[in-house]
């Protein structure tokens, strides 16, 4: 669902709001407010996914992100191994279960070079989305097999790429994973 959020105290949202409204009969918050919009703001299906996934948030407590941010680790030691047996330059960067694909000493958004391109593209080519800004995040909907699939598409998309010519002076080593994903509950 596309949803943000904006949070404070009562006393500077009732600025953003209005104020308190105790519902359909109430003429509403009497307060003056300060003019906010946004595509799916109030809306009913946003809210509900909103306090279903806050709901399980608490539910939770903080083992689930933990354990989400640990599968990402994972994630991207399995990955940067791989990509440095291969003595390639690339990298999955992680904050979190927030990630990108990074090509070393390129710290541009906008310019990224040709081989990480490809990369990308042949990784979506593999059924692996990534998004036009790069952006990756991992969710707690992915299952041990969505991982193995990453994995399995980003290996094959280094190894395709290597038999293209790209990154010409690397080690060119052909490893793949023995194991299934399976180290994380």
């Amino acid at each position: 669902m596309p949803i943000s959020a904006i949070a404070g105290s009562a006393a500077l949202m009732d600025f953003v709001d209005g104020g308190p409204w105790r519902g359909p009969t109430d003429p509403g918050p009497q307060n003056q407010n300060t003019y906010t919009a946004g595509t799916y703001t109030r809306h009913p299906l946003s809210l509900a996914a909103a306090h279903a996934i806050l709901s399980e948030l608490i539910r939770q407590g903080p083992s689930l992100q933990q354990g989400l941010n640990q599968r990402a680790d994972e994630l991207a030691n399995v990955l940067n191994t791989h990509f440095k047996q291969c003595g390639i330059p690339l990298r999955m960067q992680n904050f979190g279960s927030f990630f990108r694909f990074a090509h070393e000493g390129n710290l541009s958004f906008v310019y990224p070079p040709l081989a990480l391109e490809l990369f990308v593209k042949s990784m979506i080519n593999r059924g692996i989305y990534i998004w036009e800004g790069g952006t990756c995040f991992l969710s707690t909907a992915h299952s041990d097999s969505d991982l193995n699939q990453i994995v399995d598409a980003a290996e094959s998309s280094v190894a395709e790429l290597l038999q293209g010519g790209y990154w010409a002076n690397s080690v060119n080593k052909s490893t793949h994973r023995e194991s299934a994903w399976s180290t994380v509950a």
